[in-house]
């Protein structure tokens, strides 16, 4: 693919809007199912994927930490 390919920029618009509406369902208290959402976006799904165990690992990271606040 060249540089700047407009699909490439596309793709990327909708991997962030995907991932904006689970962050915004989750600060609502309704977190959205994610194997629904990797299976309603599936050319996203390894992008999806990548953040969803990044989440994961940064939520493990700072658990101690929101303990010793007590939040």
């Amino acid at each position: 693919m060249a540089l700047n390919d407009p699909s490439d920029s596309a793709s990327e618009d909708r991997v962030n809007q995907v991932i904006a509406a689970y962050l915004k369902s989750v600060e609502q208290g309704n977190a959205l199912d994610r194997q629904e959402l990797l299976a309603q976006h599936p050319d996203l799904a390894d992008e999806l994927a990548a953040f969803f165990a990044d989440r994961d690992r940064f939520e493990q990271a700072a658990a101690p930490l929101r303990d010793a606040a007590g939040a």
